[in-house]
């Protein structure tokens, strides 16, 4: 929307809607892994989870008008399953905390979890049947001529926050 507007130049954007008024190129995917207290986890270590075993963990996730819970939430529907949400807590650096105290399980994406100092009694295991991904988008205004300094930003942008960025881990196939 503000895109849209002119409020802004330069979006950051994670699955945005199609729109003939935008130009939308692909940053990154990142997967949303299941984490959990290395000591009370019933993930075995270093092996993947199938998503459908979701249900049986008491799972830590953002509101439904996040990506990742929609994403998730999706996910779910289509595995015919119903997750067991025990919390709904906004932020990736909270949710570990509550984590890292043993009050369940959460999906976070793998750049989230490079961030935030990962905590060696953390766990994560992939999450397999289906994987679940959401795409970092970087969107223009095709209604707006593009500045100089828009431009310069944008392929700093796809520089530093793109697959082969030297700050985020490597994508996993």
């Amino acid at each position: 929307e503000w895109l849209l507007m002119g409020r802004i130049d330069i979006g950051i954007l994670y699955d945005p809607p199609p729109s003939p008024l935008l130009e939308v190129s692909p940053l990154r995917n990142d997967e949303l892994l299941l984490v959990s207290l290395a000591s009370r986890t019933v993930a075995p270590k270093g092996k993947p989870v199938q998503f459908r075993e979701l249900d049986k963990l008491p799972l830590i996730l953002p509101s439904h008008s996040h990506t990742i819970r929609t994403l998730v939430e999706t996910a779910a529907a289509k595995a015919g399953i119903h997750l067991n949400v025990v919390l709904e807590v906004e932020g990736a650096s909270f949710i570990l905390e509550l984590i890292q105290l043993g009050h369940g399980y959460t999906m976070l994406p793998d750049f989230s979890l490079s961030r935030v100092g990962f905590p060696r009694k953390l766990q994560i295991n992939e999450v397999v049947s289906p994987r679940i991904k959401r795409v970092l988008k970087l969107a223009v205004c095709l209604q707006r001529p593009v500045t100089r300094l828009a431009r310069e930003t944008v392929q700093l942008l796809k520089d530093n926050l793109g697959p082969d960025s030297p700050y985020f881990p490597r994508e996993r196939k």
